[in-house]
């Protein structure tokens, strides 16, 4: 819990009009993953692997792909990978 609420407040510092209770179970819900695949002080293996009593990818690989929860992104149209900005092309869908 500590987490997801950690997580919640950084996003309201950076986008407070985008932040609302509704987030509060996608916060949870990635906390929960990261505290899976974050391997144990310990014994050095991640309670996924643990549970499922094999090893599984490597943590850097996995938090690789991670980006910082809650940070704005933005939805492009994939016509404009292909060529310049269209000054008639509407605005990216803003998304947290």
């Amino acid at each position: 819990m500590t987490m997801a609420r950690t997580m919640l407040l950084h996003a309201a510092m950076h986008a407070p009009d985008l932040v609302t209770k509704e987030l509060w179970p996608m916060a949870i819900d990635h906390a929960v993953w990261l505290y899976n695949c974050i391997p144990d002080e310990v014994t050095g293996l991640m309670p996924l692997e643990l549970w499922a009593k094999s090893t599984c990818t490597s943590t850097k690989e996995i938090l690789s792909n991670c980006h910082v929860w809650g940070c704005p992104v933005f939805v492009l149209d994939s016509k404009l990978q292909k060529g310049g900005v269209n000054i008639s092309t509407p605005p990216p869908l803003h998304c947290l």
